[in-house]
């Protein structure tokens, strides 16, 4: 079998895209809260990072991270949430749905601030400022609408848990409106709202980038020359009704070989183990017997990220079984078939073991550096 292969592909930035960082100089490592040796996470499991609500002194949480979605979502009866005051009154009604495991969160968007590094003895205090979803519901909903207005499940007999605990999730990536989360918007990221690293404010700041570098030590806020060196960048697309949002990162996807490969979306998540691929009708799939829609052992998958006709600025392969090094296989992939325009891949986290990824949320842009 073949091994599995995660490679880099260099990419010459055009000449209007190179500088775009220089006299930036402001940043701040949040680290994962997995890291405790100082080597990095193996990306085995979820990662975390610890963070203080409302004041430096407030209450200490570890939500984990995730690049699959977009906001933050804690039980809100774990949190400063006031029940005795209606939702309209503290903040905006809302949900987050995760396609990936069906959950709908249901709550309120109450506005906080938030601390990392508080104790830190290394890195400096990044303050950010950002609605939270306080959640009062959790349902598991299948037959859920992602185009939904209403945020409720169509299934009535779906149990509704109410004042749920364990939920704590910081969802740092961009471009999921359409996949369940409309309000997942730039103004609910965390790491796109910092408002202070250190003693220095960033509302004006000159010297600060908005845009993090993700790596297994844990989230580099403040995009500079320095931490980004060696990364190949390509432009993501804008958002069509969202100012300062982008669509998902772009890719060209294969299964099995196929050429020439499908344009599409991916998303690179830290949240998940496992792989979702939606590719067009007819593409030529082989599924596990008995298991509905997953990918068979010596399946071979490749994602060239990049926009569509240029040199892919990275590439991750791997066959499924044969884990090669670094082991860049997901779980398992589980694919369903879908419009060509809805061509997707969600790779889950192993892929960080070959890659450090970068999101430039000033200039929208995403870039790769192999690890």
């Amino acid at each position: 079998m073949a091994p599995a292969l995660a490679k880099l592909v260099a990419k010459a930035l055009p000449l209007a895209a190179r500088g775009l960082l220089t006299g930036y100089t402001t940043t701040a490592l949040i680290p994962f809260y997995e890291d405790t040796t100082g080597s990095g996470v193996d990306w085995s499991t979820n990662v975390h990072v610890t963070v203080r609500m409302g004041s430096t002194t407030g209450h200490s949480y570890r939500p984990i991270v995730d690049t699959g979605t977009q906001g933050m979502v804690f039980s809100a009866p774990e949190m400063d949430y006031d029940f005795n005051t209606p939702c309209e009154d503290q903040g905006t009604p809302g949900w987050q749905f995760l396609s990936s495991s069906n959950l709908l969160y249901e709550g309120c968007w109450v506005p906080r601030d938030f601390y990392f590094n508080v104790g830190d003895p290394v890195n400096p205090v990044v303050k950010a400022s950002v609605p939270i979803l306080a959640m009062m519901y959790k349902s598991e909903c299948p037959t859920f609408d992602i185009a939904s207005t209403t945020g409720h499940c169509p299934n009535a007999s779906v149990p509704r848990i109410a004042n749920a605990t364990g939920t704590r999730m910081m969802g740092v990536g961009w471009g999921r409106q359409y996949d369940g989360l409309p309000q997942g918007t730039p103004d609910k990221n965390p790491l796109r709202n910092i408002v202070s690293i250190g003693t220095q404010s960033m509302d004006p700041a000159t010297a600060y980038s908005a845009g993090y570098v993700l790596d297994s030590h844990g989230l580099r806020v403040g995009l500079t020359d320095a931490n980004t060196a060696g990364i190949s960048w390509y432009a993501l697309e804008a958002h069509a009704s969202i100012a300062g949002e982008f669509r998902e990162a772009r890719a060209c996807i294969a299964v099995d070989g196929a050429t020439p490969c499908v344009p599409g979306h991916a998303v690179v998540d830290t949240g998940i183990g496992q792989s979702y691929l939606r590719m067009p009708a007819g593409t030529a799939l082989r599924f596990v017997s008995g298991h509905s829609g997953r990918l068979v052992d010596t399946s071979a998958v490749r994602v060239d990220f990049g926009a569509p006709g240029s040199t892919a600025v990275a590439t991750e392969s791997f066959t499924l079984g044969s884990p090669g090094s670094p082991n860049v296989n997901p779980d398992y992939v589980s694919a369903v078939f879908r419009d060509p325009a809805l061509t997707y891949i969600n790779t889950g986290r192993h892929a960080y073991r070959a890659f450090v990824t970068a999101f430039d949320g000033q200039n929208g842009r995403y870039g790769f550096r192999s690890v």
